[in-house]
């Protein structure tokens, strides 16, 4: 018979080594928030939260389908086929979005306030591709 001690440490032993690879290759417990239509959730390892929203009628329709995104960080929020023909100010003021993409939104201005506010500090990366703009606001 093996002394008390040992049997104790042979049932500590495996769960440090479970517990040190979970330290080594760190996993995103983040999760999608539900949402409406015309919106989804794309997650993926390099990106915990995209959410793609395609083919709305409106920008306020995007708005509302995403209100529950409103308590996590967006990693890419990714507007595509949704006509907007312009950006109000504050439009994205209360989410946290790493990335913005509003590509094919028929966009022909935006205000010079569109991206203000405290929550959008977090944008790194802003794509308005294929869509109608004459100029883009400094700010």
């Amino acid at each position: 018979m093996y002394p008390l001690y040992l049997y104790y440490y042979s049932y500590q032993l495996p769960l440090l080594i479970i517990f040190h690879f979970l330290n080594i290759f760190p996993f995103s417990l983040t999760q999608c928030p539900p949402l409406q239509s015309p919106c989804r959730c794309a997650p993926s390892i390099h990106e915990p939260i995209a959410i793609i929203c395609e083919n709305a009628s409106t920008l306020s329709d995007v708005l509302t389908a995403i209100t529950e995104a409103r308590s996590v960080t967006i990693a890419v929020l990714h507007i595509t086929n949704t006509v907007i023909p312009s950006l109000p100010a504050s439009t994205f003021h209360d989410f946290t979005i790493s990335r913005l993409v509003l590509n094919r939104c028929n966009l022909n201005q935006i205000d010079d306030n569109a991206f203000a506010g405290a929550s959008l500090d977090k944008l790194v990366d802003l794509d308005l591709s294929d869509n109608q703009l004459g100029a883009i606001p400094a700010t």
